[in-house]
């Protein structure tokens, strides 16, 4: 969700101030097309999604505390991903840089379509591991955000 609002954010800035974001670091999330129907999931569904894009254990989340806590929350944070309605009529005139996990569902082809609504993607980096790559890759990550600010 990080990457859309960082992204209206500076879609926001461009439009109605003329600055122009010095650059932005997207991780991990489709562009805006592509959605996934995933706030319907059923409880079995959504922690094996959620097991599989790793972050959390399975112990964890087979708490009822856990489930009865977050799981509205995360479905809450689906559904507006679900209906959120970006468009391109405005391609930002920053660049990019992205990121993702190997392992991840979000697939390279469904970020690489991030260059609709970006002026340029200046490189695209993969990681092992998924949706939560960063915890292993922390410190290669922050060499390649550092090159670039």
């Amino acid at each position: 969700m990080g990457a859309t609002v960082a992204y209206e954010v500076s879609k926001h800035l461009e439009e109605r101030y003329q600055i122009v974001t010095d650059h932005l670091f997207i991780s991990s999330k489709s562009s805006p097309e592509n959605r996934l129907e995933q706030s319907k999931f059923t409880e079995i569904q959504l922690k094996e999604m959620l097991l599989q894009m790793g972050g959390v254990s399975e112990n964890l989340i087979e708490l009822e505390e856990v489930t009865e806590v977050f799981f509205p929350i995360i479905r809450a944070d689906l559904k507006l991903l679900e209906e959120y309605q970006g468009n391109n009529d405005l391609k930002l005139r920053t660049n990019a840089t992205l990121f993702r996990g190997l392992n991840d569902s979000v697939t390279r082809e469904s970020m690489e379509s991030w260059k609709s609504y970006i002026n340029e993607i200046n490189s695209f980096h993969t990681f092992n591991g998924n949706h939560f790559y960063l915890i292993n890759n922390k410190n290669e990550l922050l060499d390649i955000i550092e090159s670039v600010i």
